[in-house]
């Protein structure tokens, strides 16, 4: 029950998630990448060419 009523979900299916080599793969990519975006947003560039 939410703020919005009463939900109905109809489950059709459940399918069973498997993590092999290739997935682990691509859900630690992702992961890096995404870290890897916030820390380059962080950087701040201090040029002194004195």
């Amino acid at each position: 029950m939410s703020s919005k009523g009463v939900h109905l979900i109809l489950v059709e299916e459940i399918v069973k998630s498997e993590l092999d080599d290739k997935l682990r793969s691509e859900i630690m990519s992702d992961l890096f990448t995404g870290w890897l975006k916030g820390e380059i947003g962080e950087v701040e560039v201090v040029n002194n060419l004195d």
